[in-house]
């Protein structure tokens, strides 16, 4: 199984670091493999991420999706549709995720994602992919009566 790592940020830190993905790729490696010398910004990624509340996430993957939806404990919840299956683990600082595939991942998980939270970065740990879950939606700037 792969493994998958998934942080939400905050809108206004999403929209700053929505086109510094290798950058963004970079810190949050460093950041989950503790070796990042400065406390200063090991201080702002966690000001910039949200906290994930699982069992709202769980509540709202339930009544979103076909998939079979249920607790492995109350850390760990798993998703299942026929033969595919993934598990969903909550982490200090985001979402761990184990799937055979990005595919598993993204008809199971991600694109219910997508409408659930704007700025959610995912990075697969064993492999250097990594990027945004749903795509940039430019704002509204003026209004045209």
């Amino acid at each position: 199984m792969y493994q998958y790592s998934l942080f939400f940020f905050k809108p206004n830190y999403g929209e700053h670091f929505y086109f510094k993905v290798s950058l963004l790729y970079k810190l949050l490696k460093k950041y989950k493999m503790q070796s990042l010398q400065d406390g200063i910004t090991t201080k702002q990624i966690k000001y910039a991420l949200e906290e994930v509340k699982l069992e709202q996430l769980f509540s709202y993957l339930k009544n979103s999706t076909t998939a079979n939806v249920n607790w492995i404990d109350e850390e760990t919840f798993e998703m299942q549709s026929g033969n595919k299956r993934i598990i969903v683990k909550k982490s200090s600082n985001g979402l761990e995720l184990y799937a055979t595939s990005l595919i598993e991942l993204e008809t199971l998980l991600l694109k219910y994602l997508k409408k659930y939270h704007e700025y959610i970065f995912v990075l697969n740990e064993t492999s250097v992919e990594f990027g945004w879950v749903r795509p940039y939606k430019r704002k509204k700037l003026l209004n045209h009566g």
